[in-house]
C-alpha cells in the first residue's frame, strides 16, 4: 500500500511555454515572408498571365463568345427578377466577368447576376425598402445598388480577415434545399408574366398565395402565352438535343449552348414584325425602352438613412452570396481537377470586389452562376481571362443592340427564367441520397426547402442553418461511444453492434451460433472505443456511459457498506443488486469478473479539452471505487498532442475525498515503478494483451483488497452516476 500526500510532489512541466515561445519567435522572424506572401496572393492572376499562349487563347475564345450567347438575355431575365429595370442586369453582369478574372482561383466561374441572389434583392426592396403605408422610401434602382455596396463590404472584410471557414458550417442540405425552394418560387412568379394575366402582386406575396389568384384570374390570360409557352417547348428542344447527340456531334452540343440565344433573336423578329404589322398596337407585353450605354459612373448615392435601412439586410445578400459562389467554384474545381488551387477566402475577396466596384457601375448584387459556369467549362475555358471576351459582347449589347431589345415579350423572358432555373431545383436521386445518408440532413434540406418557399429566402437559409447547428451540437453532446469483441471473422476487436449485424447476416446462425462467434473478451477486461472528441458539451454524458458500461459488464468488487456510512444519494449496492438480478433474469450464465483493467480505443479522439481530461479522471476514479481496487487504464493510439495529459491520469493519485465524520483523506498511488508509456499502444490487441498480462501478474494495483479500511474509504464518498 502506497499513501502520499498529493502536494509532496509538485513538478512543473514548462514545456508548453518553452513551444510557445519557440513558435512566436518564429513566427515574428517569418512574418516579411507571410506579408509578401498575403499580398501576392490577393492577385493571383500574376501566377499564370505570364505563362499566357495562343492554345489558351483559343480556348478562352470559344468559352467567352459561347457564354456571351447565354448571359445577355440570362442577365436581361434577371433583373427582372429582382424587379429592376432590365439594362441593370447587363451593368451586373459586365462589372462580374471583367474584374472577377483579376482575383479569381477558379477558370470556370462566371460571377454575375443570379436567379437566386435576383429574387433575394426583389424581397429586399419588397420590404426593408418599403414605409407603414407600402410606399418605396429610396427609389428601388437606388436601394439594390446599395445592397450591393454593402454587401461587397462585407464580403471583403470577411475575405481578407480569412473568415470563410464560416461557409463550413452551412451544410450541402441547406444549399440544396434553400436553392430548390427559391427555384420553386421564382417559377411560380413567372407564371403570370408568362401568361399575360394581369394584377397579381408577385413581389411580396407567398408563392401559394401567387398560385391563388392565377387560378382566380386564369380567364384573364393573353396572346402572352402563345409567346410563352412556344419559347419554353423551343428551349426545352435545345436542350435536349443537345443532352442526346451533344456527345458525338460537337455541332449540335454548340447549337444546344446557344439555343437561349437563338430564342431570343427568334422572339425579337417575330414580335417586330407583329408590331409593325399592327402598327405599334400589340396585344402582349414588350420590355420597352433600353437605355444604350452605361447610365453611370458614379459612387453611389449612400446616405445615413439608407445605410440604416440596409445594414442588416446586405448581411443576409452576402451570406447568400457568399454560399453560392464558394459551392460552385468548390463543385467546378473538384470536376476539372483543380481542387487544390481553390482557395476560398481569395474567391470571397473576388466576390466583394465585384460587389463594391459593380455598385459604381449600377449593379446589384452578384455571386457566381451555376448555368453559366457550366456552359463556360464545357466550352473548354482555359483560364479566368474568358471572362474578358464574354464582357466585350455584353458592352456589345450595351451599345448597340438596345433598340431591339424594345421588341423582346416579357412572357419570353420570364420563359427564359423558368427553363433555366428549372435545373436548380434538386432531382429525386438527391433528395434519396439525403434520406439514405441519414434522416437529419433530408429533414435540414425540407425545412430548407419549405422555409424558403413560404417565408422567403431570409427566413429559409437562418432557419434551416439553426436546425442544422441544434443537430449538430446534439451529435457533439451525445457522441457514440461504444464497447469492442472479437469475433472468429474478425481479426481485430470491433464495435458489438459491428459483430452483432455481420453475425445475424449469416442465416445460419442461430442464437446459440452467434455467442459461439463470438470469443470473449479477458475476465474483468473492459475494452471501448471512442467515436468522437471528447469535449466540454459531451463531458458529462461521456461519463454517465463510460460508468454505465463498466457497471453493465462487471461485477460490484466493493466491500458492502452500512446504509449509515453512505451518501443518502449513494445507492451503489442496491444498483449493483439490480443489475445482477436482470441478467439472472435474461439467463446469463456466465458469472461477471470484478473490474480489473479498461482499455481506451483513442484512435477516434482528435480533441480532448479540459472538460474531456476532467471526465477521464472522474472515470478513473468510479471505477476504482466500482471496482474496490487501483484500475490500471490502457489507450490505444492517441494523439500525440495528449499524451502529457493521459500520463498524468495514469500517474495522479486517486484520491478519497473525506465526508464521513472520522475519516482522513486518502490517496491511492500506481506502481511509480512501471513506465507510464507501457499503458498506451498501437492496437486493441496490444492493450488487451498487456492487461491480460498485468492483472494475471497482479502487479494492476499496489491497493490490496485485504485493507478493508482503504477499501471502506475508497467507496465512501462514491455519488451514483446513472
Amino acid at each position: 500500500m502506497v499513501v502520499q500526500n498529493p502536494t509532496s510532489k509538485i513538478h512543473v512541466d514548462n514545456t508548453d511555454a518553452k513551444a510557445i515561445g519557440s513558435t512566436v519567435k518564429r513566427e515574428v522572424r517569418n512574418a516579411p515572408t507571410h506579408i509578401k506572401d498575403y499580398v501576392t496572393g490577393l492577385f493571383p492572376l500574376f501566377q499564370w498571365i505570364r505563362r499566357y499562349n495562343l492554345q489558351w487563347f483559343i480556348g478562352d475564345l470559344i468559352a467567352g463568345f459561347t457564354v456571351g450567347f447565354l448571359v445577355v438575355p440570362q442577365a436581361l431575365a434577371q433583373a427582372r427578377i429582382a424587379t429592376l429595370p432590365i439594362e441593370y442586369g447587363l451593368y451586373t453582369a459586365f462589372v462580374g466577368l471583367v474584374i472577377y478574372a483579376f482575383f479569381a482561383t477558379a477558370k470556370d466561374v462566371t460571377i454575375g447576376p443570379t436567379a437566386v441572389l435576383s429574387l433575394f434583392t426583389s424581397q429586399v426592396l419588397a420590404h426593408a425598402n418599403k414605409d407603414a403605408a407600402g410606399n418605396n422610401i429610396f427609389p428601388p434602382v437606388q436601394f439594390a445598388i446599395g445592397a450591393a455596396f454593402f454587401a461587397g463590404i462585407y464580403e471583403l472584410l470577411i475575405g481578407l480577415l480569412r473568415l470563410g471557414i464560416v461557409v463550413d458550417f452551412i451544410p450541402s442540405s441547406v444549399i440544396t434545399g434553400f436553392t430548390s425552394g427559391a427555384a420553386t418560387t421564382i417559377i411560380i412568379q413567372q407564371i403570370p408574366k408568362l401568361m399575360g394575366i394581369k394584377g397579381i402582386d408577385t413581389n411580396t406575396q407567398g408563392p401559394h398565395l401567387i398560385l391563388r389568384d392565377i387560378f382566380k384570374l386564369i380567364k384573364t390570360t393573353k396572346v402572352d402565352a402563345a409567346f410563352g409557352f412556344s419559347a419554353i417547348a423551343f428551349l426545352v428542344f435545345f436542350k435536349f438535343i443537345g443532352a442526346r447527340w451533344g456527345s458525338r456531334k460537337r455541332w449540335v452540343w454548340y447549337l444546344s449552348l446557344a439555343g437561349t440565344g437563338l430564342a431570343l433573336v427568334f422572339y425579337i423578329i417575330v414580335s417586330f414584325a407583329v408590331f409593325k404589322a399592327q402598327d405599334g398596337k400589340v396585344f402582349y407585353s414588350l420590355v420597352g425602352n433600353v437605355p444604350r450605354g452605361f447610365k453611370q459612373f458614379a459612387a453611389p448615392t449612400i446616405t445615413a438613412d439608407l445605410a440604416s435601412k440596409l445594414w442588416s439586410p446586405a448581411i443576409t445578400v452576402a451570406l447568400v452570396g457568399i454560399v453560392e459562389h464558394v459551392a460552385i467554384t468548390k463543385s467546378f474545381g473538384r470536376q476539372n481537377g483543380y481542387t487544390n488551387n481553390i482557395n476560398a477566402n481569395q474567391e470571397i475577396i473576388a466576390l466583394g470586389l465585384t460587389n463594391t466596384f459593380g455598385s459604381f457601375l449600377g449593379g446589384y448584387p452578384a455571386t457566381g452562376s451555376f448555368s453559366r459556369s457550366a456552359v463556360k467549362a464545357a466550352a473548354g475555358v482555359r483560364t479566368p481571362a474568358a471572362g474578358w471576351i464574354t464582357g466585350l459582347i455584353v458592352v456589345l449589347a450595351l451599345y448597340v443592340l438596345t433598340p431591339v431589345f424594345y421588341y423582346i415579350p416579357e412572357a419570353v423572358l420570364s420563359a427564359i427564367i423558368i427553363v433555366a432555373i428549372s435545373d436548380l431545383i434538386a432531382r429525386y436521386p438527391i433528395w434519396l441520397e439525403f434520406w439514405n445518408s441519414g434522416i437529419t440532413d433530408f429533414l435540414v434540406a425540407v425545412v430548407a426547402l419549405l422555409a424558403t418557399i413560404f417565408a422567403g429566402i431570409e427566413n429559409g437559409i437562418y432557419s434551416s442553418v439553426v436546425l442544422a447547428a441544434v443537430i449538430l451540437l446534439f451529435r457533439t453532446a451525445r457522441p457514440t461511444i461504444t464497447t469492442l469483441i472479437r469475433t472468429k471473422n474478425h481479426r481485430s476487436y470491433v464495435p458489438v453492434e459491428v459483430a452483432e449485424k455481420s453475425l445475424k447476416q449469416d442465416t445460419t446462425n442461430t442464437e446459440a451460433g452467434i455467442a459461439d462467434e463470438i470469443i470473449p473478451t479477458p475476465p474483468g477486461i473492459v475494452i471501448i472505443a471512442f467515436q468522437d472528441s471528447i469535449l466540454y458539451p459531451n463531458a458529462h454524458h461521456t461519463a454517465d456511459k463510460l460508468l454505465t458500461i463498466v457497471r453493465e459488464d462487471t461485477a460490484f468488487g466493493g466491500t458492502p457498506r452500512r446504509a449509515g456510512d453512505r451518501l443518502w444519494c449513494d445507492d451503489t449496492e442496491e444498483k449493483a443488486a439490480r443489475l445482477a438480478a436482470k441478467h439472472s433474469e435474461k439467463g446469463t450464465i456466465i458469472s461477471k469478473s470484478t473490474l480489473r483493467a479498461v482499455v481506451l480505443d483513442m484512435s477516434r479522439v482528435s480533441h480532448l479539452d479540459a472538460a474531456g481530461y476532467q471526465t477521464l479522471l472522474d472515470f478513473r476514479i468510479e471505477a476504482t471505487r466500482w471496482a474496490g481496487h487501483l484500475v490500471p487504464f490502457h489507450f490505444v493510439q492517441p494523439r500525440a498532442s495528449y499524451l502529457r495529459l493521459l500520463r498524468r491520469i495514469i500517474t495522479s493519485p486517486v484520491k478519497a475525498i473525506s465526508i464521513i465524520p472520522g475519516q482522513t483523506d486518502v490517496n491511492y498511488v500506481p506502481d511509480l515503478d512501471v513506465d507510464p508509456l507501457s499503458y498506451f499502444h498501437d492496437t486493441v490487441n496490444d492493450a488487451v494483451e498487456s492487461a491480460q498480462a498485468t492483472s494475471e501478474a497482479g502487479i494492476s494495483t499496489n491497493v490490496t483488497l485485504q485493507d478493508h479500511k482503504l477499501v471502506e474509504d475508497i467507496q465512501a464518498p462514491l455519488v451514483s452516476q446513472s
